[in-house]
């Protein structure tokens, strides 16, 4: 019986929030530019910041570069047959003929390594971090370093992004996921040549990434009627997804990896102008006991939508705090073995399929860019 009342308890504190929410506005300005801002543009450019990185990470094709062809007067392809080996119907990546003389092609010597570094198939990217870099053939592995250890690192911190979440609120979360993308692609376009800061830096987005998706959501559903909560997870869903399908829009625009990584900077920066629209949880601030700012919340978000506080409002809080269950941050993943398995799994999943979505599509869309995009394609992608 006890247990019975702690839930009817609890049952109509949540009911009595969602009325302060009917009479301060649960549809009215404040929701709408919330919405818009974060729950549709800031999801989009979060999911954008992250896949450009996977296609500034792309190998395009390579062979070697041979010098002399300037002295002739040879098509590229004609060059090619002459200084660079077939593997198969496709010329080497790696290897060279070993010509002393690239005048005289009658007495061709075997084939060696890559000696005068490398060129690159610029039909895609004009510039990409692996040409750059020249992380191709012995160098290759680098490529696969980078993605393994900034995932692995993004999940240790993005437990503490969450962490933060849980103990000082959605919004400080959002302003340190905010800045951490941010800060990360303007490392990474400077510190490529210092492999532990570049995989360092793409481990600030890695982390964030799911963080700053989450406290955007739960934000927008608390503060949104119950009615209309699944029209905000439409919203957020076709936003992700638009910001997948911009990242390859934008990179083909503006196909040097510099630029279209400085784009999802500036676009991520741009969202601390609007960052004053992005509240505080109302009811993470009641369970804090912090009931004159979730107090002050409400007062705001009323005023934004010209409406006022009912008088019930404070009670109301002070029954959600009241309401509010035990809860441990992060170390919950240990309060009990499913908890901790359903996690681990997640987390393995979560890397397996990144690293399956990059291979796949560096494999079947990158390797071969002549080949006519269709139907197949996309459900071997998918």
């Amino acid at each position: 019986m006890i247990q019975l009342q702690e839930n009817n308890s609890k049952v109509k504190g949540a009911l009595a929030f969602e009325e302060v929410l009917d009479s301060i506005g649960s549809r009215g300005k404040f929701q709408m530019r919330l919405n818009v801002v974060f729950v549709f543009f800031a999801s989009c450019f979060n999911l954008m910041s992250v896949y450009m990185f996977y296609i500034a990470m792309q190998t395009p094709d390579h062979w070697c570069h041979v010098p002399g062809r300037e002295h002739t007067n040879l098509s590229l392809e004609e060059w090619k047959n002459f200084t660079i080996p077939r593997e198969g119907a496709a010329f080497s990546k790696c290897l060279m003929y070993n010509q002393s003389d690239v005048r005289d092609f009658s007495n061709r010597r075997e084939p060696v390594k890559c000696q005068h570094s490398w060129e690159y198939d610029n039909t895609w990217f004009s510039l990409t971090v692996t040409s750059q870099m020249n992380w191709v053939c012995d160098n290759q592995q680098t490529v696969n370093t980078i993605l393994f250890y900034s995932q692995n690192i993004g999940v240790a911190l993005g437990l503490l992004f969450g962490y933060v979440g849980d103990m000082y609120g959605r919004r400080p979360q959002q302003l340190l996921c905010l800045s951490a993308h941010v800060v990360s692609r303007l490392l990474v376009m400077l510190a490529p040549h210092v492999l532990p800061l570049f995989i360092l830096a793409e481990s600030l987005v890695s982390g964030a990434a799911g963080p700053m998706e989450e406290s955007l959501l739960a934000v927008g559903l608390e503060l949104t009627d119950i009615k209309h909560r699944s029209v905000i997870n439409r919203y957020a869903s076709c936003s992700m997804a638009l910001g997948m399908m911009l990242a390859g829009l934008v990179s083909w625009a503006l196909p040097n990896w510099n630029y279209f990584m400085s784009f999802a900077a500036i676009s991520c920066f741009t969202l601390f102008f609007f960052f004053r629209w992005f509240p505080q949880s109302p009811r993470w601030l009641a369970c804090r006991g912090r009931e004159q700012e979730a107090l002050a919340v409400l007062r705001d978000i009323a005023t934004t939508n010209g409406s006022t506080v009912p008088a019930f409002a404070l009670q109301v809080i002070q029954t959600v705090g009241n309401s509010k269950a035990d809860r441990t941050g992060f170390l919950s993943i240990f309060s009990s073995w499913n908890v901790f398995k359903n996690t681990v799994i997640l987390i393995i999943a979560s890397i397996f399929c990144i690293k399956m979505i990059v291979k796949c599509s560096a494999i079947k869309f990158l390797s071969n860019p002549a080949k006519p995009f269709n139907l197949d394609d996309v459900i071997f992608f998918l």
